[in-house]
């Protein structure tokens, strides 16, 4: 027999149960993570990871945060990526759990494990994926630079999600030209039979003073039409949803709260 019960919104899926702010209300099935990547590097893929991590947590929810290789810094640096998941995210697991592998060439992790002669291949991040896999309900992983960027021999970021059947949220660029760069990546992640659920555009200009994740309503008051439209365009054009557009606010700090539309929207993804 099956019980259908009507719930408000919203409401999230993850380890086939439903929640809604913390409490279980029925299991469902979802995806054991997904992959957080990007159209370049320094688009923002950190920053979104640590916060909605740290939402995510406070929904109750046991999420582990991996990237699997970052470079030109080390371990401890304020600036690390591995720093800031944990931080940002209030980890209490060290940062070399977070980062595998961390070189301090800032070139892409295939070259720099070459220059430290660090053994690196793809079944060892596998090998590490499915450990994660095995001891949390749900995993993060956010990539290393873009999605073609060689993360060991032969293997990129899309090859990982190819690999672990996960579905990537692409981040991209606000300003002129992401429309080309967007379009080319989802083109090449779905050449990889790779479902792109999402992409968050970061880097807004905005008037509206602290204000973090901008509406519709909000790019209309933005004196550059490149930034008025090209999520409109990039939408249409690839049929993608864009899940998030972040303004450009120094310093990035927003209430928890500021988050829940987004990490609704990732949690539903996670149900399909």
């Amino acid at each position: 027999m099956v019980v259908c019960i009507t719930y408000p919104l919203p409401y999230y899926i993850v380890d086939k149960i439903i929640y809604m702010k913390g409490l279980i209300l029925q299991s469902s099935y979802r995806y054991p993570g997904l992959i957080i990547s990007g159209t370049s590097t320094d688009v923002g893929k950190t920053f979104v990871t640590a916060h909605l991590s740290k939402w995510l947590q406070e929904q109750q929810i046991d999420v582990f945060p991996w990237k699997p290789a970052q470079s030109g810094t080390v371990i401890g640096d304020p600036g690390a990526d591995s720093y800031l998941l944990k931080n940002i995210g209030q980890l209490p697991h060290q940062e070399n759990e977070i980062c595998s592998y961390t070189f301090p060439e800032p070139v892409a992790p295939e070259l720099a494990a070459k220059l430290n002669q660090v053994e690196f291949t793809k079944k060892m991040l596998i090998d590490r994926a499915n450990l994660l896999f095995n001891n949390y309900p749900l995993i993060l992983v956010e990539g290393a630079g873009g999605v073609a960027s060689p993360l060991c021999t032969d293997f990129f970021i899309v090859h990982l999600a190819e690999e672990l059947n996960l579905p990537i949220i692409l981040i991209a660029d606000a300003k002129l030209g992401t429309i080309s760069h967007t379009l080319t990546a989802i083109s090449f992640i779905r050449s990889h039979g790779v479902d792109v659920a999402g992409v968050i555009l970061n880097g807004f200009d905005s008037n509206s003073e602290g204000k973090l994740f901008l509406s519709d309503d909000d790019l209309l008051n933005l004196g550059d039409l490149s930034q008025q439209n090209n999520a409109e365009m990039i939408q249409r054009y690839s049929n993608v949803p864009i899940l998030a557009k972040i303004a450009k606010v120094e310093p990035k700090v927003a209430l928890m709260s500021d988050w829940s539309s987004l990490g609704v929207k990732v949690m539903n993804i996670l149900s399909n």
